[in-house]
């Protein structure tokens, strides 16, 4: 759960500056109705600010360092639309002309999560089945993904089911939860074989974090879903620094003295007061997983 004082704004490059820009998107601000539920889409709308009425820009150092650096990765079939959506994110284009991903591609954008910058590279993988060997590579050290899928080609659904299985099988064992489900070309709404209810019913199967029905030729809801991996990608993290820190705790056990004594344990020449004692680690129970609330 993103906490309500998380915010996250999107970063253009600009030479050697860089504008911070909110681009919230409100429910009201779509072109469709809001798709309910859509899972953790509220969650990203409280985590960020709203959109002003003026575009608020803060100027930021270039060369700041990043506080964090995350591995996003696109899977699905080809034809999907995976670098369009892309694009429409990152430099907020639409190319009307195709060209297959070979492998893949990267691309990269800075966002400000909590006051921190992060470095979010996007990793684009073809659909391509003689490829599949190779970006297989790809999906080591990552810390979430998009699976995406075409509303109008029913194959392209069914078949995401084995690219999550296969992602998840080498992927980090954290970032096998932090999934979105994106069925994309919501403009093309006459030729739809996908529906709601069909994919909230996925979602739910595969334990996956959310669902968005998104356009990249009409721009909606690219941002929600890139926004909401990410800050999984960003609480993720949180949460596993928090876990180190209370094993750290665990491991190294202070044990003080009584603070009266005998005269000889005064006389000592070493005082146990201020004994570490390197303790065997407590084992932890992992919590249950949340699911989809589809």
């Amino acid at each position: 759960m993103v906490s309500s004082g998380s915010k996250l704004s999107h970063i253009s490059t600009q030479s050697k500056r860089e504008s911070v820009k909110v681009v919230a998107q409100s429910a009201e601000e779509t072109k469709v109705e809001p798709i309910e539920p859509i899972i953790a889409a509220q969650t990203v709308e409280e985590a960020i600010e709203s959109k002003p009425q003026q575009e608020e820009e803060v100027v930021i150092d270039h060369f700041q360092e990043y506080q964090h650096v995350y591995k996003i990765i696109m899977i699905g079939s080809s034809f999907t639309g995976k670098t369009s959506l892309i694009h429409r994110f990152v430099t907020d284009s639409f190319n009307t002309s195709y060209m297959t991903t070979v492998g893949v591609d990267l691309k990269s954008v800075t966002l400000a999560i909590q006051d921190t910058l992060a470095r979010v590279n996007i990793w684009d993988t073809t659909g391509q089945e003689k490829f599949k060997s190779l970006t297989k590579a790809y999906f080591r050290n990552c810390h979430g993904a998009v699976a995406v899928f075409d509303l109008t080609k029913r194959d392209t659904f069914y078949s995401l089911e084995s690219s999550i299985k296969e992602f998840r099988m080498n992927c980090p064992l954290e970032a096998q939860d932090n999934i979105v489900l994106v069925g994309n070309k919501l403009d093309l709404q006459d030729q739809r074989q996908i529906f709601t209810d069909e994919a909230h019913d996925m979602c739910r199967r595969l334990n996956l974090c959310g669902y968005f029905e998104t356009s990249a030729n009409s721009n909606i809801n690219v941002d929600m879903f890139f926004y909401t991996v990410a800050l999984g990608a960003f609480h993720i993290e949180q949460q596993i620094k928090t876990e180190q820190k209370l094993h750290q705790d665990n491991f190294f056990t202070k044990i003080n003295t009584p603070a009266e004594g005998t005269a000889k344990q005064q006389s000592g020449a070493k005082s146990k007061s201020n004994v570490i004692v390197l303790d065997k680690p407590k084992g932890k129970k992992k919590g249950k997983q949340s699911g989809c609330k589809c």
